[in-house]
């Protein structure tokens, strides 16, 4: 799925249950905010991620929420990396508030482009969730 698929979704779901769509949202993300998490981070951010926080910001989004760039957003990557001792090769981008969380492996330095699942209670590797960061938000966040 690309942007403009994943436009398309949206643009439905908005028209069809716009309720659904207006949760707090922190403003679109910028170069220089990606870029600084990337480099604190050591990683560079799926593409995926990067045009939907551009596009649309992060925060509550449908039944989800997206992690942030923004350090004054109450949902910062770098915050809620202290929350946990997450698993070395996991990013977290969002939760499933039931001490859940979605996220990208890295390997050299690079997030990979599918979303994993990793709970903080079973001690075990992430699992494979979905394929890419849009499949996620369709289905999770947009409930198609």
């Amino acid at each position: 799925m690309n942007i403009d698929e994943f436009n398309s979704v949206f643009d439905k779901v908005k028209s069809a249950k716009p309720l659904w769509l207006e949760g707090e949202m922190d403003p679109k993300a910028s170069d220089e905010a990606i870029s600084d998490v990337e480099s604190k981070l050591g990683v560079k951010f799926p593409s995926q991620f990067v045009e939907f926080v551009q596009s649309f910001g992060a925060g509550y989004f449908g039944f989800t929420n997206v992690f942030s760039v923004s350090s004054s957003s109450e949902w910062y990557f770098l915050d809620v990396l202290k929350q946990f001792s997450f698993p070395e090769n996991f990013i977290p981008v969002s939760d499933d508030e039931t001490g859940g969380y979605f996220g990208f492996l890295v390997k050299e330095n690079m997030c990979s482009g599918a979303v994993y699942y990793w709970h903080s209670s079973e001690g075990v590797e992430p699992k494979l969730k979905y394929e890419s960061f849009y499949d996620y938000l369709v289905e999770v966040a947009l409930k198609k």
